[in-house]
């Protein structure tokens, strides 16, 4: 938690590989992570890290089960049953009725769970999620931060970023951050 302008989604940002940090270590499941070329910092996302932004930064043009679907496209494995494995991720947002619609049709609460779909499809190490409650209504809030729940306690990591108090009490941790400092 932190204020606005806090360092919240650029702490987020190094960590997922898009920006590259000044000082310091950073390990990610034991191995250590060095300044990123870009080619590195995608394969890291894609196998060991799921992100969900605030602006959502689904495809527009695509269907929820494309958009879904896209991190299994550009896994380094091939990976079998690519659209199962999505309409699976969808149905653990409830979103399995849409994934057919394109996604610029779809409402803000729909995006927000499209794009927690496409986070956690590849069963990352890492879950990191900028606002993922904040385009949603409160029990859309509540089946989100139960999904986190359950995936927390099968070992997934959860790195929430979010203003809202009642979503950080839900947390097990809570670091305030305030001028690029972790107090």
């Amino acid at each position: 938690m932190g204020r606005s302008g806090s360092g919240k989604s650029t702490l987020m940002h190094i960590l997922g590989g898009l920006l590259s940090f000044d000082s310091g270590e950073y390990y990610l499941n034991g191995e250590k992570i060095e300044k990123l070329k870009d080619r590195d910092g995608a394969r890291l996302r894609n196998e060991k890290i799921g992100m969900v932004m605030q602006n959502f930064a689904l495809v527009d043009e695509f269907t929820a089960l494309e958009n879904v679907m896209l991190p299994l496209d550009f896994h380094k494995k091939k990976i079998s049953d690519k659209k199962k494995k999505a309409q699976e991720a969808l149905e653990k947002v409830d979103m399995q009725e849409y994934a057919r619609q394109i996604c610029k049709t779809m409402s803000g609460g729909q995006k927000q769970r499209v794009a927690i779909a496409r986070a956690i499809v590849n069963q990352p190490l890492l879950l990191m999620a900028d606002e993922p409650t904040g385009a949603l209504d409160r029990e859309n809030s509540k089946m989100t931060l139960e999904l986190f729940r359950h995936l927390h306690e099968n070992g997934m990591t959860i790195l929430l970023i979010t203003h809202d108090p009642w979503v950080a009490d839900q947390c097990d941790r809570i670091l305030t951050i305030q001028d690029g400092c972790i107090l």
